[in-house]
């Protein structure tokens, strides 16, 4: 992850700052191709979750994943949307 970190504005990694980052610069950084395309997932759900709260003013879709609540969630509900996203069996390799 130090690549990716090096790669990124003050080397944060958050999903703010991977939106621009396609799966060709990801793999420039040093990811396998599962690792690129799981965290392109995630920045995907993340982020569009955020667009559709911000922009349109309704709660977002609820296959979405929204970070903020995680913490008011048991791990099983955590696990759901990781796993439908392919970061949960990432996590297990």
């Amino acid at each position: 992850m130090a690549r990716v970190r090096a790669g990124l504005p003050g080397g944060k990694v958050t999903p703010e700052a991977l939106v621009p980052f396609d799966f060709d610069r990801l793999r420039t950084l040093g990811l396998s191709t599962p690792k690129a395309r799981y965290i392109l997932n995630l920045v995907e759900q993340v982020c569009s979750s955020w667009m559709i709260r911000s922009c349109c003013g309704t709660p977002a879709n609820q296959s979405q994943l929204q970070l903020e609540v995680l913490s008011e969630l048991n791990d099983e509900e955590i696990i759901r949307p990781l796993d439908k996203s392919g970061v949960y069996q990432l996590s297990k390799v």
